[in-house]
């Protein structure tokens, strides 16, 4: 939920906002207000928008499919996966691989 600042500047100004992620829901930002807006207010005060390309889908696309690959009790590249500091140590190589294009060796656990 972004801080209201001034509600004037807010109501007319336009609204930047990123393409759909893959919830549905799009990150807004407007003039008048700090941070991210919350639905309520992308509603009410962005009645103009400016939408750019985002690779927030894209994004959280391989970060779902690491989550995955990372389960507690698979293999992922010869390393079984036992605790959280494994697990999220997983994670944070797996995107650097597949953002490198590098292959990812993942067994199921059972």
């Amino acid at each position: 939920m972004g801080i209201l600042v001034n509600e004037l500047k807010a109501l007319e100004g336009f609204c930047k906002c990123t393409s759909p992620l893959i919830t549905g829901k799009q990150l807004c930002w407007s003039e008048g207000i700090i941070g991210a807006l919350n639905q309520e207010q992308i509603e009410k005060y962005c009645k103009k928008k400016i939408v750019k390309e985002s690779q927030f889908p894209s994004i959280q696309a391989i970060f779902a499919e690491a989550s995955r690959a990372c389960r507690i009790g698979n293999i992922v590249d010869n390393v079984k996966i036992e605790n959280a500091k494994v697990r999220l140590d997983c994670i944070s190589e797996y995107i650097r691989k597949r953002k490198a294009g590098l292959p990812v060796s993942v067994s199921l656990g059972v």
